[in-house]
């Protein structure tokens, strides 16, 4: 299989990764989907102890949940879906993620996309 086919995709299901911005969400989407973050952990160094971990700002946070598997990078401010339970038609994303579904760009006609809701 062309590797570029299962880059960016549950090759068990055929599903492709979500790729989201919260910035780009419709102040509607925002209203509606205010407590997503409440379910990402924030992932330290493993050289970090607990009380140096109140003064360090995470820049991965993780969803590790039975119904949704998603990392948020703080930096970047993407949220990469790695497994939901909702699956939405997107546009493929950017040469950034390759075969990743753009959650952004929804397309009836387009790729079968884990999403964050």
């Amino acid at each position: 299989m062309n590797e570029t086919k299962t880059v960016n995709v549950n090759i068990e299901t055929g599903v492709h990764f979500g790729v989201t911005c919260p910035n780009s969400w419709s102040q509607q989407e925002s209203i509606d989907n205010a407590d997503w973050f409440d379910n990402f952990s924030p992932v330290y160094p493993e050289d970090i102890t607990e009380d140096e971990a109140e003064f360090f700002e995470a820049e991965t946070w993780l969803c590790d949940k039975p119904n949704l598997k998603a990392e948020y990078n703080s930096n970047t401010n993407i949220i990469m879906v790695f497994f939901s339970k909702t699956i939405r038609k997107c546009a493929y994303c950017s040469p950034c993620y390759p075969n990743a579904g753009d959650l952004d760009t929804l397309d009836e006609n387009g790729v079968k996309t884990y999403s964050l809701f």
